[in-house]
C-alpha cells in the first residue's frame, strides 16, 4: 500500500504551551531553562507546588515539563481539542526543548554530530 502524507489542514492552528515544574534553584531545572533559551522556546516557570510534582512524575521528583497543546479549527468558531503530556528528567526536556528547533544546533546538524551530543 503507498503511503500517503497526512496534510496539516489549513483551518487549523495548534498552540502548544510548556510548564516547567521545579523547586527555585534547581540547578537540573537550569538545563532545561538555558536550553529553551537558545531555541526561543517560551517556558513558564510554575510556582513550587511539591503535590503536583508528585502527581505529574512517575518518579515523584522534579523537574517536570508539562507540554500542553490545543488546536483550534476557524472554521468551527475558534473551538477545539487539547492534549496534556508531561517529560521528566533533567536530560529528557533539555534534548526535548533542543530539538524544538535544529536550527539551533543544540542537538547537531548531521547524524554523526547528534550521536556525539548523546
Amino acid at each position: 500500500r503507498p503511503f500517503t502524507p497526512v496534510r496539516p489542514d489549513p483551518t487549523m492552528s495548534t498552540t502548544t504551551t510548556y510548564t516547567l515544574h521545579a523547586a527555585p534553584g534547581n540547578f537540573r531545572a537550569f538545563k532545561a531553562l538555558i536550553a529553551a533559551e537558545y531555541t526561543s522556546t517560551s517556558v513558564t516557570v510554575a510556582e513550587f507546588d511539591a503535590a503536583t510534582i508528585k502527581s505529574l512524575s512517575p518518579t515523584g521528583k522534579a523537574p517536570i515539563l508539562e507540554v500542553s497543546s490545543s488546536s483550534s479549527s476557524s472554521s468551527s468558531g475558534g473551538t477545539g481539542t487539547g492534549t496534556t503530556s508531561t517529560i521528566f528528567g533533567s536530560n529528557a526536556i533539555a534534548r526535548h526543548l533542543a530539538r524544538l528547533r535544529r536550527d539551533s544546533g543544540l542537538m547537531g546538524s548531521n547524524l554523526e554530530e547528534e550521536a556525539e551530543v548523546d
